[in-house]
């Protein structure tokens, strides 16, 4: 009994100090400043995204080949 009443109060305080910590608010996306990528824009820096680092394996493959 005396360890079920322990184990109470301990949850209770643990949540008492859970609920009572201040959370970050995070941003109402209504009030969104910056302007949405269409579909199209969207996928045209994912597609420069994932060249970019092809590209900079073909520089270093040509460095290399420079240097030998």
């Amino acid at each position: 009994m005396h360890k079920t009443k322990l184990a109470l109060i301990t949850i209770a305080c643990h949540l008492a100090a859970c609920s009572s910590q201040n959370y970050q608010q995070l941003p109402d996306l209504v009030k969104v400043p910056e302007k949405l990528l269409s579909k199209d824009e969207q996928q045209a820096r994912i597609n420069d995204m994932a060249a970019r680092p092809r590209a900079k394996e073909v520089q270093a493959e040509k460095e290399i080949q420079e240097t030998k």
